[in-house]
């Protein structure tokens, strides 16, 4: 929950080629007001392993570029949006017996396909997915920005996908303009194919807009946050919100003309 930029990456071309786009990239980044720029990593095998976020190095880039590989490699097919949609109507798998039979027999066989596609893709990706990967931390408080690419087997069509959450950023204004400036570069070198940002700074370059849009996320997650904080503290509980670290409000003026004298 927070304010926070998504966006789409898109190359066709071969691994020398988009390889010399990152090096590019790299070095521009190294330009900006960003915490640290890290080197470019090439997974040579991806993977799909749940509960990969507690491990580090090569094991984390390869389980990150799958799971980011079967979010944007492939069309959610039909069986995947029924079940989805059916799963959302009833309120959860568990409220199955809210179905009547006939019901129950179509959210079975589309449950059963859409683990069926599911399958396939896993084992394409496990088999022969790879990529390369340049990660960038923003600044304290502030999610990381990934420039991620992956592959399968020796395609020349290479696809990513990331966000970054600025919301709890020590220095919002500098970290968002940081990733907006990132994403900036990634359109010069032909690689975004689309971008969304929250605050809507991306789409209008106006800081009044985003000051509004981080300002009403700011005041909803501490209407959240105060409302689980009560129960907590009657339970004799503690409970602690990344705002207490950095509670985001900005506050933009218009500036006065000058007089002429």
């Amino acid at each position: 929950m927070g304010l926070t930029l998504h966006y789409f990456l898109e190359f066709r071309g071969t691994r020398t080629e988009l390889l010399k786009k990152l090096e590019g990239l790299r070095r521009k980044f190294m330009d900006l007001p960003v915490q640290r720029v890290g080197e470019i990593v090439e997974v040579k095998r991806t993977s799909l392993e749940f509960g990969y976020g507690k491990y580090s190095g090569e094991r984390y880039e390869s389980n990150a570029l799958g799971f980011m590989m079967a979010w944007s490699h492939f069309e959610e097919s039909n069986a995947e949006k029924e079940f989805g949609e059916t799963v959302l109507r009833i309120g959860g798998t568990m409220n199955q017996y809210k179905l009547s039979p006939a019901e129950k027999r179509r959210y079975s066989r589309v449950r059963d396909e859409a683990n069926r596609i599911c399958a396939r893709r896993r084992d394409r990706i496990t088999k022969s997915g790879n990529g390369l990967v340049l990660h960038v931390d923003v600044g304290e408080g502030c999610e990381g920005f990934s420039v991620m690419f992956g592959r399968l087997g020796h395609g020349k069509l290479w696809r990513g996908r990331g966000f970054t959450k600025t919301q709890y950023a020590l220095h919002f204004v500098d970290a968002h303009l940081a990733v907006v400036k990132m994403l900036d570069l990634c359109k010069e070198a032909g690689i975004l194919k689309s971008a969304h940002d929250e605050g809507e700074f991306w789409e209008t370059r106006d800081l009044e807009v985003l000051a509004k849009n981080i300002n009403l996320s700011t005041a909803t997650i501490q209407a959240v946050a105060q409302a689980f904080r009560g129960p907590a503290e009657a339970a004799g509980l503690t409970m602690k919100s990344a705002l207490d670290k950095s509670t985001n409000y900005l506050k933009v003026g218009k500036r006065k003309p000058r007089r002429r004298t």
